[in-house]
């Protein structure tokens, strides 16, 4: 009896403490409530942005809440803002412009919330999305198409960049000679010859347009690009520039001298030819006829004896097109220049070393920087002595140096340029590889100032066993006269060490 008693007792007690606390959380409720419950409108959900040409599209889902008036979608960019309320039920806004202008470049933050008839709104839904314009990058990655445009008098030549797979259509626009229109559409086949002569003749005055259109992967949109227009300004390639500075001393290639220009020559390693195009009167090429050699094998020498060209189909395209245009002749000395058309080549053989007035260098003097080692001398006078088969010959060092050779003529003398031999390497043919392939050659009348005398600093050299290279200098060079002479040499490689071998500077 006396454990029933203690139950029931607990039992009031525990009824009493639930009831207390009961009116504590309502009198707590109604303390924030106010007059009533806070009722909170059913937010939009799963949003999804997918970018359009000039536009964002936003998705969502609604809620199925019935006090559900209108949909409110709101964009904002920096400090503009800009928003819309659509009808329930509404699922899809495509938003196109920012108080009542196109849709800039910009990463947008846009929100979605559920509006009931007194304006009140949900808990927003937010996310962000960029639009497509022309400034996106993946919009500037499609391709032009064309690289580059060639006009040779009327004729219309093109250089192909490649198709993207996801071009639709393009097409080019040019007005033919007699006034009228002209386009030319282009396709993945075309564009994959890499290369294209226009059969119509153009005018050259008139602007040739690139119109074309593609997608995007997650894009609903095609794109229009805008229209481009290609420059007829000629430009060459960075090694074709500097082979051309390196002869004839441009920094800027002025049309009137390309359009004088009908015969080049061509003797050291070039990327491609195609650059020959932008000559319009050029009748002939010649080829290699500036490397000497004296060794009877050099020019089998694949590596070291045959200057090359890397881009075959687009050395031999421009060849053919000068050759149906202006009649151009190509004649090549020794092997270089494998793998180009053999029936442009017409095939000169050895070249001939060049006879030069060549200074006296009798009561010349050779000094090395760094100091030849008295106990190994490396023979310094066998630079000047006049004897091919005699070198200078510096001890092997295990550490990469440039050495400097300094000609001290005694008095100042008119130099029009630098002769340098090659070793012939005859009793070990793998020290080939230390022989230099670029000196620099410097002019001074103190030691103390010295100039470049070559249009570039760097002067490149053949390497082949005994090649003769004779480097002209700058017409401001010969125009003066100089006392002293340096050539820079960098040491090559030999196994672990490096080291050098020259057989012959002279002067002329």
């Amino acid at each position: 009896m006396r454990t029933k008693k203690y139950i029931g007792i607990l039992l009031c007690m525990l009824t009493f403490v639930i009831a207390c606390d009961n009116e504590s959380l309502e009198d707590t409720y109604k303390e924030y409530a106010g007059k009533g419950e806070i009722r909170y409108l059913g937010k939009c959900n799963n949003l999804l942005v997918t970018p359009g040409w000039k536009r964002i599209i936003i998705t969502w889902e609604n809620n199925s809440d019935p006090c559900i008036e209108k949909i409110k979608v709101k964009w904002v960019l920096n400090e503009a803002k800009d928003s819309v309320l659509v009808n329930r039920g509404t699922t899809q806004y495509d938003i196109k412009q920012l108080n009542g202008e196109e849709l800039n470049d910009g990463n947008y933050e846009i929100s979605v919330s559920s509006v009931d008839v007194d304006g009140k709104t949900s808990i927003p839904a937010t996310v962000y999305g960029r639009p497509y314009t022309y400034a996106h990058e993946d919009i500037r990655a499609f391709n032009r198409i064309i690289s580059k445009v060639y006009i040779i008098r009327n004729h219309l030549i093109l250089s192909f960049l490649g198709w993207q797979d996801n071009m639709r259509s393009a097409s080019l626009e040019y007005t033919k000679k007699d006034g009228s229109s002209g386009t030319l559409e282009l396709n993945k086949e075309l564009v994959n010859q890499h290369y294209y002569l226009l059969p119509d003749e153009i005018d050259a005055s008139k602007p040739l347009t690139l119109y074309r259109n593609g997608e995007l992967i997650g894009c609903q949109d095609i794109i229009d690009f805008e229209p481009y227009v290609f420059s007829t300004v000629r430009t060459f390639e960075a090694d074709f520039k500097q082979e051309l500075k390196r002869q004839f001393g441009f920094d800027e290639i002025s049309s009137e001298w390309i359009d004088h220009q009908e015969t080049l020559y061509l003797d050291w390693n070039l990327s491609s030819f195609i650059d020959l195009l932008n000559f319009p009167n050029l009748k002939k090429i010649v080829l290699g006829s500036k490397r000497y050699f004296t060794s009877p094998n050099a020019a089998d020498d694949m590596i070291y004896g045959q200057s090359k060209v890397a881009e075959k189909d687009a050395s031999n395209f421009a060849l053919n097109v000068l050759k149906e245009l202006n009649g151009l002749t190509v004649e090549r000395y020794n092997k270089h220049f494998q793998g180009l058309d053999n029936n442009l080549i017409e095939e000169k053989g050895a070249t001939e070393v060049p006879v030069k007035n060549m200074i006296n260098l009798s009561n010349a003097e050779v000094s090395m920087y760094p100091a030849d080692d008295e106990n190994i001398p490396s023979r310094l006078e066998n630079l000047i002595d006049g004897d091919f088969n005699t070198n200078w010959n510096p001890m092997y060092t295990t550490s990469y140096l440039i050495y400097e050779l300094t000609l001290d003529l005694k008095e100042g003398k008119k130099i029009n340029g630098l002769r340098f031999v090659q070793a012939n390497y005859n009793d070990n043919e793998d020290a080939i590889s230390m022989a230099p392939e670029m000196i620099k050659i410097y002019v001074s009348n103190d030691r103390v100032s010295w100039k470049i005398a070559t249009y570039l600093e760097e002067s490149i050299i053949g390497k082949t066993k005994g090649e003769i290279n004779d480097i002209d200098f700058t017409n401001e060079i010969k125009n003066n006269s100089y006392q002293y002479v340096q050539v820079r040499i960098n040491a090559g490689p030999f196994g672990k060490y490096f080291g050098s071998r020259v057989a012959e500077i002279n002067l002329y």
